[in-house]
């Protein structure tokens, strides 16, 4: 037995033979550490973050009661960027896609900006290329955020916004409301236009025409402020409420037609000209039906008219409420009920829409044999990974959703633009669009056609009965 116990000792390793694995050890150890103290200083970040919110707000309170956000001073301005920068810190410690290193990767290779970004390859250097196609950019849901002024999502965006735009030769952007958050602004002067939109979108390749619309947001505030700043702007577009674009390349016609669905629906606040504090303390709801109804017919009848009228070969209607989506607010039942029979009887290519903070893509049956597309870009600032309203679309009609689906349907990671954010690039041939959506690097996550239309040869009996009664 004793020499069995001999044996056995002999046969262990020596303690130089330990060593080898020594490394192993220290390195488990260190790993177990090293998350322990990550977890440790996400908490103290979130504790520190929570402090500065509540001091930050307590002094708004105090100090400014309704005030605009913009008017803030510097203290609270202070306490803003300091729990920006600790959830920025947070973010770039978990690798939580906020792209926050000096490199990234992008379609298997390393760039160092988004102009560097390959793209799609079009011929931008055919001197016919206006004869040929029609170019454009369809963003949304651009208005920024208080204090900060521009989101880290929009900041991506707009870099790749800009690279695409000289690359392709952009002639045209589509602004799809929510063009300054949260309240909207006081009046045409106010230096929200320059922080929020000038100063952000300041790249040469973006200083074409950007046909604007009004969101919920802007509601909030003076609407008719954004249409008077028109004309102190070189590419800030928006003559009034609702419009109508038309433009043409060698022969074919596209009639861009723009609508305020907030006028014809309602907003999601029963406020105006409403404050930060007014807005917080505002229950949110979906639309209940138009504040003026005699001002909502008076635009459907206009409406009804553009699209009975047109006889281009694309037809394109945009409104800042989407008529379908699986996202966070989802679908707008006002739309669905007044404007979709509208788009089914005048073969209308497409309705483009906004606010809700993603990027989708819905196909559906429209008359005999015409298909009928339902784009959402509502992600240039932020991006909502909300899934709630997926349920209720077929696999048939849903085409396309970005972000992909998350653990939370709602964070303030997202909403606050720290993450991700996107676009589209649409491109008008004189036989079918192609339509490229973007993520804020440039990355090409979705491609999908639209044809020319079918122009009626005959007038359609008009119908737009209203589902409002005036009291």
């Amino acid at each position: 037995m004793l020499l069995q116990n001999e044996e056995l000792l002999e046969k262990r390793p020596s303690s130089s033979s330990l060593e080898r694995f020594i490394p192993e050890i220290p390195q488990k150890v260190k790993s177990r550490r090293k998350m322990r103290k990550l977890v440790c200083l996400s908490g103290v970040a979130c504790v520190t973050m929570l402090f500065f919110i509540a001091v930050s707000s307590w002094f708004f309170v105090r100090d400014l009661g309704g005030v605009r956000v913009h008017n803030t001073n510097l203290g609270i301005q202070y306490c803003y960027s300091v729990y920006f920068w600790l959830f920025l810190a947070i973010f770039r410690s978990l690798d939580l896609d906020c792209q926050v290193t000096d490199r990234f990767e992008i379609f298997g290779r390393y760039v160092s900006s988004p102009n560097e970004v390959p793209l799609w390859s079009a011929n931008v250097m055919d001197p016919q290329r206006n004869e040929k196609t029609f170019r454009i950019l369809l963003v949304g849901d651009t208005g920024g955020i208080p204090i900060l002024e521009t989101t880290w999502a929009q900041r991506g965006v707009k870099e790749t916004m800009a690279s695409i735009a000289s690359e392709k030769d952009v002639q045209m952007v589509l602004n799809m409301g929510d063009n300054i958050y949260f309240t909207g602004p006081t009046d045409e002067f106010d230096p929200r236009f320059e922080t929020r939109f000038e100063a952000v979108y300041d790249s040469p390749s973006l200083q074409v025409k950007w046909l604007t619309i009004a969101g919920n947001h802007d509601h909030f505030g003076n609407v008719t402020a954004e249409i008077e700043y028109t004309k102190h702007s070189r590419k800030w577009y928006f003559p009034s409420l609702y419009y109508k674009q038309s433009e043409e390349f060698n022969g074919t016609r596209i009639d861009f037609v723009m609508i305020d669905t907030i006028s014809l629906c309602g907003n999601t606040k029963d406020i105006q000209n409403a404050g930060f504090i007014e807005m917080l303390r505002n229950e949110s709801h979906d639309p209940r039906g138009p504040a003026n109804v005699s001002a909502a017919e008076e635009q459907w009848t206009w409406l009804e008219t553009m699209l009975s009228q047109s006889s281009a070969q694309y037809l394109i209607v945009s409104g800042h409420y989407p008529m379908h989506s699986m996202s966070s607010h989802g679908p707008t039942e006002c739309l669905r009920s007044r404007l979709d029979p509208l788009l089914k009887r005048y073969n209308v290519n497409a309705y483009f829409s906004g606010h809700d903070h993603s990027l989708q893509h819905f196909e559906y049956d429209g008359n005999e044999g015409h298909k009928i597309h339902y784009v959402v870009s509502g992600a240039a600032s932020r991006a909502d990974a909300s899934t709630k309203h997926i349920k209720e679309f077929s696999k048939d009609n849903l085409k396309f959703n970005y972000p992909e689906k998350s653990w939370f349907s709602w964070s303030p990671v997202s909403q606050l633009g720290f993450r991700k954010g996107g676009f589209i690039y649409a491109e008008f041939g004189h036989e079918s669009a192609r339509l490229d959506f973007y993520d804020k690097n440039g990355k090409q996550l979705y491609a999908t056609f639209i044809p020319t239309r079918q122009i009626l040869t005959e007038f359609v009996t008009k119908s737009t009965v209203s589902p409002f009664v005036e009291i």
